[in-house]
């Protein structure tokens, strides 16, 4: 897994947690992925004041799949509607499925009032980033 990051490697004494395309998780830091390409940011877990889960999707697809089921049902219930109304259904379920297919999240860390996200990836991805930064916080001494 220390091949997705090389500044892991530098840190020898690191044992490494958890890692994903989005960040990798250590005993004592968290190093973030950053949207600019080939850029990385340690975060030391200590002075990671929250973080929270930033989501983006693309609402058009859903706004004109509604549409088109608007139109299959109209079609469907009407004289002249003809076979319209499977071909519209159809592209509905289409869009339908490119607007949960378009949902991605990113993890925002406040640190020191300043705050590093993360670049977007999947749902699942950033779910279990934040999971593995909140069970690294526990394990944290004090």
């Amino acid at each position: 897994m220390a091949a997705l990051n090389p500044i892991l490697t530098a840190l020898s004494d690191e044992q490494l947690l958890f890692e994903n395309a989005m960040a990798s998780v250590t005993q004592h830091c968290v190093i973030v992925r950053t949207v600019e390409r080939q850029a990385h940011v340690l975060l030391p877990l200590g002075r990671i004041s929250s973080l929270k889960k930033a989501q983006t999707s693309r609402p058009a697809f859903l706004a004109i799949a509604a549409g088109l089921f608007l139109i299959a049902a109209a079609a469907q219930i009407s004289k002249e509607g003809g076979r319209a109304a499977l071909p519209a259904a159809m592209f509905g379920i289409c869009l339908l499925v490119a607007y949960v297919a378009s949902r991605r999240a990113a993890v925002i860390f406040i640190v020191d009032g300043e705050r590093t996200e993360t670049e977007f990836g999947g749902l699942r991805q950033s779910s279990a980033l934040i999971a593995a930064v909140q069970s690294a916080w526990v394990k944290i001494p004090v």
